[in-house]
């Protein structure tokens, strides 16, 4: 597995305090998933999976709601990457449940981590930057 890079960095910011906070609490609950404890011991994996899920809706509840209030030109192609995520998430879930051969841990992680990543630093990014303008004009001069 390739050593991922998953301590914050302010680069990381998109510049909307509630989504960089949310990134953070990702961010965390990975570095958790990556834990060598929690890659040898398939129930702490799950359990650690049911979380990343259930953080990962919430956020990206947060972020189709922000999305459509403003309008976001973007919102069909962000929220398509939502659903691919949740997708191939549920999909390890169900993997992890089926039996005794459960998918390479290292390539869930690996995953999830690239996945984090590239995310936020592509598509939330382009949202932070129409969130700055929209606020910017929104705001008296």
């Amino acid at each position: 597995m390739r050593h991922l890079v998953m301590d914050w960095s302010e680069s990381f910011d998109v510049g909307d305090p509630v989504i960089d906070h949310e990134h953070r609490l990702l961010l965390d609950l990975f570095r958790s998933l990556a834990e060598p404890g929690a890659q040898t011991d398939t129930t702490t994996l799950r359990a650690r999976l049911d979380q990343l899920v259930a953080l990962a809706c919430q956020h990206f509840d947060h972020e189709d709601s922000l999305m459509r209030r403003l309008h976001y030109p973007g919102i069909r192609e962000h929220q398509e990457e939502h659903d691919a995520l949740l997708e191939q998430l549920n999909k390890f879930v169900a993997l992890l449940d089926e039996g005794p051969d459960p998918p390479p841990v290292s390539a869930i992680v690996e995953f999830v981590g690239l996945w984090i990543l590239d995310h936020i630093d592509r598509e939330d990014r382009k949202l932070g930057a129409y969130l700055a303008g929209t606020i910017g004009l929104a705001m008296p001069a």
